[in-house]
């Protein structure tokens, strides 16, 4: 009977995992599961060591030159040929008609 009651000791202890493989098992895991989300986010957010991010815009340049008093789109908004995209300040020009107006007469 001893040897079947060693034999049994010995299936029990086998069968206990160690506390402490348990423990190294779960933060391999965690580590794994860190690893992965890391890299899916470094592919996904832009990030640049010069603090420079390469995007497709396209320069926009009014055909007389004034102060912007209004501007009539928000960020990444689509826009047609032809939008109003922002207004200036008409101050200027009303001065300029005026005074040539004034030099006419």
């Amino acid at each position: 009977m001893t040897e079947e009651s060693e034999s049994e000791k010995d299936e029990i202890v086998i069968s206990e995992q160690d506390p402490v493989r348990q423990w190294t098992l779960r933060l391999l895991v965690l580590t794994l599961i860190l690893l992965v989300c890391y890299l899916i986010a470094d592919r996904v957010t832009p990030f640049s060591t010069q603090a420079r991010v390469h995007a497709l815009v396209v320069p926009v340049a009014a055909e007389v030159s004034g102060t912007v008093s209004e501007v009539l789109v928000s960020t990444n908004q689509l826009v047609q040929a032809g939008d109003v995209l922002f207004r200036i300040d008409p101050s200027q020009y009303e001065l300029a008609v005026a005074s040539a107006e004034a030099s006419l007469e």
